[in-house]
């Protein structure tokens, strides 16, 4: 456990993304890792898995780079609005949304195209993936909850909300889903997607994220104070003011071990990046503060990767979950698919892939079987060559 460690990277208005090690388990110091102008226009996503960060932007590009090389590998091009959305399944594939109100679903060894998925009116502000890769949630401006049978590449079910949804997050276990609307997370359960509870906090939501199997809850709202929920009861059961000078806007929480309940990460606009250690006993929170850097710039967004022996607690957006999970959802209104559309791969240095991609309905669809992320190692390992590697790559300065 002294040795694990945490790499945060942060995008912001400036165009910047910022990176940071920071060792874990007591008071360290996150270390500048890289800062690079990454957009013409605002960063407004990012996203790790394991050497793979992307970012998305104002610009409509999503960027990939090699984490290890510190390089930048290329862009991916198809979305027609500001990148909004950015998360993986695993190491096998990344979904995008986008104020164009679609979802790409992208494989990530290749980098084509899979699939664009089509429901949403107005612009996408949210997605997560259930835990066994089968289903994904996305909410938009356009006050839907889609639900994507991503077996199918189509929509299975699509529900109308009381507002403009910020954000969606299945919990986990992937036995439940968050939506958060204004000051409220309305909590469903997966198999009847029927509303569980609602939980109400003092101020505006900007961010939230589960730990202790979705016992547990943080949130980051419009205000300085940053919240803990007991999921079960719907209490707000510690508050810690001043956690920032300004709203806490991106929240990221992880399971931790022995006397410590988990480990948090915040970032507020105004530049502050912060990491906690939280502690439970007899049902009372303490949270102190063990690391904190400012680097000025106006932060938009944030991605955390950890190294074992951490497991994520909260969105886990796609790392190992519960592959054998049947989902279903009553009253299930299924569409007939989306429309055919060429989407262009490129690069600004190089190629990402030798193919364009092609979202097509019968050639552009995941596999029939629930992406695995065990089988991401073999999956590469059996590919001969990089089709991905770029001829030239940009340097990501330290």
């Amino acid at each position: 456990m002294e040795n694990a460690s945490a790499h945060v990277t942060v995008g912001s208005y400036g165009h910047m993304l910022y990176g940071y090690d920071v060792k874990l388990g007591g008071p360290a110091e996150l270390v500048p890792a890289y800062s690079y102008e990454a957009h013409v226009g605002s960063v407004t996503a990012v996203a790790i898995s394991g050497d793979t960060l992307v970012s998305g932007g104002a610009d409509e590009f999503i960027k990939v780079y090699d984490l290890a090389k510190r390089v930048e590998r290329g862009n991916l091009m198809g979305h027609e609005g500001t990148i909004t959305a950015l998360t993986f399944f695993g190491a096998s594939h990344l979904l995008s949304g986008s104020e164009d109100g679609a979802v790409m679903v992208w494989d990530a060894s290749s980098w084509d195209c899979k699939k664009v998925l089509r429901g949403h009116s107005a612009a996408v502000e949210s997605v997560s993936i259930h835990p066994s890769g089968k289903l994904a949630l996305s909410v938009g401006r356009d006050c839907t909850l889609q639900v994507w049978n991503l077996l199918k590449g189509r929509k299975a079910y699509v529900s109308k909300l009381k507002g403009a949804a910020r954000q969606v997050v299945w919990v986990s276990t992937g036995e439940s889903y968050a939506v958060v609307i204004g000051a409220e997370v309305l909590i469903y359960g997966t198999d009847s997607g029927d509303l569980v509870r609602t939980l109400r906090l003092p101020a505006p939501i900007q961010s939230v994220a589960f730990y202790d199997s979705g016992n547990r809850m943080v949130a980051g709202v419009n205000s300085d104070t940053l919240y803990f929920v007991c999921t079960s009861s719907g209490e707000v059961i510690h508050g810690t003011p001043k956690a920032h000078d300004v709203r806490v806007k991106n929240v990221a929480a992880f399971d931790g071990s022995g006397d410590r309940a988990a480990t948090v990460f915040t970032s507020s606009s105004d530049g502050l990046i912060k990491v906690w250690n939280v502690s439970e006993t007899d049902g009372e929170i303490a949270c102190s503060c063990v690391s904190k850097v400012q680097n000025g710039g106006r932060l938009t967004c944030m991605a955390v990767r950890l190294t074992e022996p951490f497991d994520e607690a909260g969105d886990s957006e796609g790392e190992a979950g519960a592959a054998g999970v049947d989902v279903t959802f009553d009253n299930a209104t299924p569409d007939a698919g989306t429309a055919t559309k060429k989407k262009a791969i490129r690069s600004t240095q190089s190629k990402l892939s030798a193919k364009s991609a092609k979202a097509s309905a019968g050639k552009a669809r995941l596999s029939s079987e629930a992406i695995d992320p065990e089988q991401d190692g073999a999956r590469k390992r059996s590919k001969k060559g990089k089709k991905n590697k770029a001829k030239k790559s940009v340097k990501m300065s330290e």
